[in-house]
């Protein structure tokens, strides 16, 4: 039987990644750009161990996601490494149905 190959989310790529906080509405609390080639286990461990630092507590951990999730007094935050620019702005879903006769 052939073995699927696994994903590893924080691999160094040839291409830039973000390290991302948003809130639990998914909205951007900080961005910071990842050169391509950069260390992105890295990354995700440095703004996790900021976090901690300013009293967040850590509630779930995924290094194969590259997700993790922290609180502090009521609050709750998701921190990711990202493929995609979180500045940029989505993609419209509007869409036109109109009726075509």
């Amino acid at each position: 039987m052939a073995r699927r190959n696994s994903y590893e989310p924080l691999e160094r790529s040839t291409y830039p990644r973000w390290a991302v906080v948003r809130d639990m509405h998914r909205s951007v609390l900080e961005q910071r750009l990842l050169p391509p080639g950069s260390d992105l286990y890295g990354a995700f461990v440095k703004t996790l161990a900021a976090h901690v630092d300013e009293g967040w507590q850590m509630e779930v951990f995924s290094s194969s996601h590259a997700c993790a999730f922290c609180g502090r007094s009521g609050e709750r935050r998701v921190i990711t490494v990202e493929s995609e620019d979180p500045g940029r702005p989505l993609p419209s879903r509007s869409y036109n149905f109109e009726k075509v006769i």
